[in-house]
């Protein structure tokens, strides 16, 4: 078991440094940050209907840091908040200015072509069984982190 722990908590660290640092040169160019590309994926995914509550929970990020990020690319012009009078900041609802939505499609694109499914390295079945077996994981792990 110990061997397990050790590969498994290895393979997710290295996984989500690879990940970051992949976020990080394909977005250096546009003077972007990982957590600043996951805030415009979200909103252009959403059609413009998240508010910085919901990417908090959608980047497991905390509000604090997503105020930054999103106050970050409301200065480079690429998102708006959309506040009406009697809603918290927090709360109100984001939109992508055209450069936020420009910036949004290369991202997405760039996304879609890094996690783009290739079967000369995993087949299908593989991928499905992967994708089921780590979800379990992951819940299992939430419960047990939840409950102490």
């Amino acid at each position: 078991m110990e061997n397990r722990f050790k590969e498994f908590t290895l393979l997710i660290s290295q996984a989500n440094r690879a990940i970051n640092k992949i976020k990080n040169n394909e977005m250096k160019k546009y003077g972007l940050k990982g957590t600043q590309v996951n805030c415009l994926f979200y909103i252009y995914e959403s059609k413009d209907s998240l508010s910085a509550k919901d990417i908090c929970i959608l980047c497991d990020e905390d509000k604090a840091a997503i105020s930054r990020t999103l106050k970050e690319l409301e200065c480079q012009g690429y998102i708006v908040c959309e506040k009406d009078d009697n809603k918290k900041k927090y709360n109100a609802i984001l939109q992508l200015t055209a450069q936020g939505v420009k910036i949004a499609e290369i991202i997405s694109k760039k996304i879609e072509s890094i996690i783009n499914y290739d079967e000369s390295y995993i087949s299908r079945e593989e991928l499905v069984a992967f994708y089921k077996t780590f979800n379990k994981i992951y819940a299992n792990l939430k419960t047990i982190s939840e409950s102490k």
